[in-house]
């Protein structure tokens, strides 16, 4: 049975929601609006869907990154978009960037309180619109809790029992994956978020998180450590849970040997596949005291050029608006809209049963946005880390996270390489994108091949005439575990991958603008397009028609789901067996090579793209 509730206790603010401008070296027409997204599968739905929403805005989408220091380093060099989405948002990093933000606090979209309060600055300015939140918390395998006679908890005394009587029945009562940084820190958070949400502990976050302090509350983090102590001790964990990774703790969830684990909204769906599963959250003393750890879908801010052009500023603000409705959320999340609980007025969700032991706890707003930064993660995880193996206590504990966020706070990257000349993102029909053809062309040359074919959001924007960071440099390219896949080829086999390539093979990387079409080194590919519909109608090598009879060494370089599945369209079902795999990151590879003194590769016309009336 689905339940429907409805957004309770929302704090209304006045005024419309507006977008803003991106640099480019060509005069910006006023319905073009550039959208940066921060991942390649936004491409698929949610992109063609702000098309849909907006008709008369000329969209230019870049599958870019989701961290926060990529557009502060693309503020550095001028070059930032018009709407600029992000998942993860650690307030305090963004302080730089928001002074090229619009301000958002006054906007006809009406946000939770205590969901709009975190993102909310001293002087009353938000940045920043959190895009729904994604619960998380505890995900229980009701099956167990019914074969042993256990109650699902209300409290935490009734977890702390639970837990008694699963480890008497030999059963583990509760798992995570502590190798990693968050489920360290949305632990730590999670079993104090009433504190945290106390006076003292919204106060101590606005300084933190406005970089006015960099060290901890003693008093509120000291008792943080303490209640993370006592579920430590309640639960049973030790040092096994510090090497235990996600797939160990599905699995040992999956045959039943664990009664509860830490998941999320977006968990729930793998792990149903199992068992019986509901979402529980964090339990205080009191019914009254439990509380959702959340975390936004996305993040949405503004340039704050747009101010400058009323015309793109209320298409802008269109754009924006789409976002942030039902059909927004389904179109820019991978779990289902019934997992996602929306922060604005207006949206109406049914959340599944697996929900039903949250229905109170949404309906009176205790939901608690995680505060989070990279200095934040790294100590936490050393910290709590150190808990589980019994090398501190919480006092311990609590010393050593403040000494480690001090040190890790003044940390800064050094630059390893620097590029002596730009190139844009932007595409052009009668060449392509400069920057991207010159990481293609770079690729292919690590690769040690002839030819090479990727997606476009192989790059994440323009390539600056600057200096790099290791990180900067890994993150021009795009993530997700992109490898570079070789193979000898025909010539008619490469006209068959490129034409899957420019026509479609039904994944997220299906061209649906001109930004979107891939890209290829070594060759170059005319296309046509008519009534929005890509045709592949030329491929030439070396300036010539490719010889259909003559072998090639080609260079795939896309994520492993849309290699097999782009190898598997071209050759069949053991089409990826023809291909060797590297072992390294293709965005790894690139920052190596660039790092080593070496400079990207001079960009070619490999596209030209006319267009039929």
């Amino acid at each position: 049975m689905q339940r429907m509730i409805r957004m309770a206790a929302i704090l209304t603010v006045a005024a419309p929601l507006l977008l803003s401008g991106c640099s480019s070296e060509e005069t910006v027409k006023d319905n073009e609006i550039t959208v940066y997204l921060y991942e390649t599968r936004m491409l698929d739905e949610f992109a063609p869907y702000l098309m849909e929403a907006v008709p008369e805005a000329d969209f230019r989408f870049v599958a870019s990154r989701s961290e926060v220091d990529y557009y502060e380093f693309c503020q550095q060099n001028g070059d930032l978009p018009d709407i600029i989405m992000v998942g993860s948002l650690p307030v305090r990093e963004v302080q730089e960037l928001n002074s090229s933000l619009m301000d958002l606090s006054k906007t006809e979209t009406t946000f939770y309180k205590a969901c709009l309060d975190a993102y909310t600055d001293s002087d009353g300015m938000v940045y920043w619109l959190p895009g729904g939140g994604v619960a998380n918390g505890f995900v229980a395998n009701v099956e167990l809790f019914e074969q042993y006679g256990v109650e699902l908890p209300t409290n935490y005394a009734g977890f702390r029992e639970a837990c008694e009587k699963f480890t008497e029945a030999g059963i583990l009562p509760y798992l995570s994956d502590y190798k990693y940084d968050y489920t360290c820190l949305y632990t730590l958070e999670g079993c104090s978020i009433p504190d945290l949400m106390s006076l003292t502990g919204t106060s101590w976050r606005l300084d933190y998180e406005n970089c006015k302090t960099d060290t901890l509350n003693r008093e509120l983090w000291t008792g943080a450590f303490r209640k993370l102590e006592e579920f430590i001790c309640d639960t049973g964990l030790n040092e096994d849970a510090v090497t235990r990774g996600y797939t160990m703790t599905l699995n040992d969830f999956a045959e039943g040997k664990v009664a509860m684990i830490r998941g999320t909204a977006g968990d729930l769906e793998n792990y149903s596949q199992y068992h019986e599963c509901k979402l529980l959250p964090y339990f205080g003393e009191t019914e009254e005291d439990n509380w959702i750890l959340v975390t936004p879908a996305f993040h949405v801010a503004m340039n704050k050029e747009l101010e400058d052009n009323p015309e793109k500023l209320r298409l802008a603000e269109k754009v924006l608006n789409a976002m942030f409705t039902a059909e927004g959320y389904a179109a820019s999340t991978d779990e289902a809209l019934s997992c996602l609980i929306p922060y604005n007025r207006g949206v109406d969700v049914e959340f599944p049963d697996t929900f039903s032991e949250l229905e109170d706890i949404i309906a009176s707003n205790r939901m608690y946005p995680l505060l989070t930064s990279d200095s934040l993660l790294q100590a936490a995880k050393i910290s709590v880390q150190k808990m589980l193996t019994g090398e501190t206590d919480a006092e311990g504990a609590y010393e050593n996270m403040n000494s480690l966020l001090t040190e890790l706070a003044g940390e800064k990257e050094e630059p390893v390489a620097s590029m002596e000349k730009a190139y844009s993102i932007d595409f052009n029909p009668d060449g392509g994108s400069r920057a991207t053809s010159a990481v293609a062309n770079t690729l292919r040359k690590i690769s040690g091949t002839e030819l090479l074919l990727a997606p476009s959001s192989i790059c994440t924007g323009s390539l600056y005439a600057t200096d790099y960071s290791e990180k900067m440099l890994e993150y021009s390219m795009q993530s997700g575990g992109n490898h570079l896949y070789t193979c000898e080829v025909t010539g008619t086999e490469v006209l068959k991958l490129a034409r899957l390539a420019v026509e479609g093979y039904d994944t997220f990387n299906d061209p649906f603008t001109d930004e979107t079409l891939p890209v290829c080194s070594g060759f170059s590919m005319e296309v046509q397009k008519e009534d929005g519909v890509y045709i592949l109608t030329d491929v030439a090598v070396n300036g010539e028609a490719i010889r259909e009879d003559e072998m090639y060494t080609l260079t795939i370089a896309d994520h492993v789901a849309n290699f097999t599945a782009l190898a598997e369209a071209a050759f069949g079902d053991k089409g990826t067996e023809r291909f060797s795999g590297t072992e390294e990151y293709a965005r790894t590879l690139w920052a190596q090579y660039i790092a080593a003194g070496n400079q990207p590769e001079k960009p070619t016309d490999y596209i030209t793209l006319k267009y039929k009336r």
